[in-house]
């Protein structure tokens, strides 16, 4: 290499010399140039001959997407990868995003009746309403970046609701062919493929029966369940003691129903699965379930089994502790199984999974003080949230894990370092307890807040995160640089209103808490929220983007670079929502911390660009 080196250098002195250009240079170095380059230095320098253009589409997509998102790179389609990951990062520092309440329209149909829902009611009869339980995945359907399925459950009370989204070849051709009626209702305008459905046993009671956690188990290949109608695998747990593997739709005429955990009738409070994906012989997928305030069970997922019984349960608490309780378990890795609890002096236990079941003494007990960031006291505390963190290469090795707790800090955990935690995430501005937790990779991670429908961003700069910086983000007041706050709060809909009525659920939704937090994948520009007697989705995504993500246009058609339509997530504009956010600051200063507005759709569109680090939507 340092051979090729001189030689290069020689060549590129000697002025007489007319074959030196960029052409000649090794494959090594010119990965070496474009790692750092820009995404637009890329796409120029693939334009410039056929041979670089040969070596941008083999081999520089892929070094730029290694190079600037390490953990994120999903080993395909590496260009439009490129294109989507640059303009995620983009819209999150410029905090372009677009948010709408989500709730079974156009093609929806109701299980176990079979019936299509003309018109969704949320819910009622209750002095409190739903909090709403949230997964999500997606994977690729076929072999282009934008053919995907996209998965997104949740409970409403004692329902559950299912949407799927399904984009590729034979959904855009059904688009195009479709009657105007077919096409507001079934499909987004790029293509996509719409599907709700719903589920409610017959005897079910709101309140008695509501569903308190989902777990969707993803499919082994990309070729599994690739259609609209093909069925989902749904764990839900009750809090009348129900613990069922649910097939929506059901493949046969049979029972929603496949498989009963046995419980004994103790409500199921939180559960969590080994791993991403279905059983397999080699290692098999277990759930975990949080039964009552103390008991954890650990089962064996197998959806050909109509009725399981624990491989082991447990009694998580400490016993000299009254009033203590189980918050949350969380798979670190299919071995270690983490779990929130409080109040304790040590509200992180750490347990090792066997073949045999859960061994009974933790592993591990982690306390909240003792940091480099924090004072030497002893406190005794509640962990709510644990979410697990990505290692350097996208995977998960169990060891890193982040946790929320009632004294709303965000802490970091490595099991590799004897302090409890290598990292503390405080916002100055508001200490209300976090609910809820979700991780960005290694580059930031959303936490939910117990009060006024507040999320808060938190930057993790952590080794192996994204390098990517759009335009070198100005260093001032007014750009999208540190941490921020977004309220969950609609500013402009029924400001002169009693809060009485159909919409009373509203103000409660919008002042209340964020109980839970899901996105289809780490490279998605979508997130869900649910907060109380609603789900939020959030599109980080901008109006006026001269060149949007992909998966949101339609394929090109006639002449060079035009588009089939508009961004699909233009196509309801009036079902946005104009919300409000702030930058948290520094300790001690409050500088910086200007609360902004979002306009609507329909004035940003009128807009130019603006001279702000931030997106054209805040004033």
């Amino acid at each position: 290499m340092n051979l090729k080196k001189q030689q290069l250098s020689v060549r590129l002195k000697d002025q007489r010399s007319p074959t030196t250009t960029l052409i000649d240079l090794p494959t090594e170095l010119l990965n070496q140039v474009v790692s750092h380059c820009p995404a637009t230095s890329v796409g120029h320098l693939s334009r410039t001959s056929r041979s670089l253009h040969e070596f941008v589409e083999k081999e520089g997509w892929r070094t730029f997407t290694q190079t600037h998102f390490p953990s994120l790179s999903p080993s395909i389609h590496w260009r439009d990868a490129a294109h989507s990951l640059t303009t995620l990062s983009r819209n999150w520092q410029r905090r372009a995003f677009l948010a709408t309440y989500l709730g079974p329209s156009g093609d929806a149909i109701a299980l176990p009746s079979g019936q299509p829902i003309k018109k969704w009611k949320r819910p009622g009869g209750q002095t409190m309403g739903f909090q709403p339980a949230v997964d999500s995945y997606e994977h690729f359907v076929e072999n282009c970046w934008t053919d995907r399925r996209q998965v997104v459950a949740w409970s409403a009370g004692a329902e559950l609701v299912v949407r799927v989204k399904v984009r590729d070849a034979a959904t855009e051709d059904a688009y195009r062919s479709a009657s105007p009626r077919d096409k507001q209702e079934k499909f987004e305008n790029n293509g996509t493929r719409v599907r709700w459905w719903t589920y409610k046993p017959l005897s079910s009671v709101e309140g008695r029966d509501d569903i308190t956690s989902i777990k969707i188990l993803r499919p082994k290949t990309q070729q599994e369940r690739k259609n609209i109608d093909s069925s989902e695998q749904i764990i839900i747990g009750t809090a009348n003691g129900d613990l069922q593997l649910l097939e929506m739709p059901p493949v046969s005429e049979g029972s929603v129903i496949k498989t009963y955990y046995v419980t004994n009738g103790v409500s199921v409070r939180s559960m969590s699965l080994s791993m991403d994906f279905e059983s397999s012989q080699n290692q098999p997928q277990h759930l975990a379930a949080n039964l009552s305030d103390s008991k954890v069970a650990l089962y064996q997922v197998d959806s050909m089994q109509l009725k399981i019984a624990p491989v082991s349960e447990i009694d998580a608490t400490p016993q000299s502790r009254k009033g203590c309780r189980i918050w949350s378990t969380k798979f670190l890795s299919p071995g270690r199984l983490a779990i929130g609890l409080g109040p304790s002096m040590a509200p992180i236990n750490i347990f090792e999974i066997r073949p045999e079941g859960i061994v009974e003494e933790p592993v591990r007990r982690i306390g909240l003080a003792g940091s480099a960031d924090e004072p030497e006291t002893v406190r005794v505390s509640s962990i709510y949230p644990i979410e697990h963190v990505l290692d350097s290469n996208g995977g998960r090795d169990g060891n890193l894990f982040l946790s929320g707790g009632y004294d709303g800090i965000v802490r970091l955990h490595d099991m590799r370092s004897p302090s409890p935690s290598t990292a503390v995430y405080h916002d100055p501005t508001d200490d209300a307890a976090i609910y809820s937790l979700l991780s960005r990779g290694r580059d930031r991670v959303v936490a939910g807040a117990s009060r006024h429908g507040l999320l808060k961003m938190f930057d993790l700069r952590m080794s192996g995160g994204s390098l990517y910086d759009y335009a070198g983000s100005s260093d001032t007041n007014d750009s999208a640089t540190g941490d921020w706050n977004l309220f969950i709060n609609p500013r402009d809909r029924y400001v002169n209103s009693t809060w009485r009525g159909p919409n009373s659920w509203m103000r409660r939704s919008a002042e209340g808490s964020v109980y839970n937090l899901s996105s289809p994948s780490p490279t998605s520009p979508f997130i869900f929220a649910g907060v109380e007697n609603a789900v939020v989705e959030f599109n980080f995504s901008s109006v006026l983007d001269k060149h949007p993500d992909p998966i949101f246009l339609g394929k090109p058609h006639g002449r060079k670079g035009q588009r089939a339509h508009a961004p699909s997530y233009l196509q309801h504009k009036l079902d946005i929502l104009n919300l409000a956010m702030y930058s948290q600051g520094t300790d001690g200063s409050r500088e910086g911390m200007r609360l902004r507005t979002q306009r609507s759709v329909q004035e940003t569109i009128g807009l130019g660009t603006n001279s702000t680090d931030l997106d054209e939507r805040w004033k």
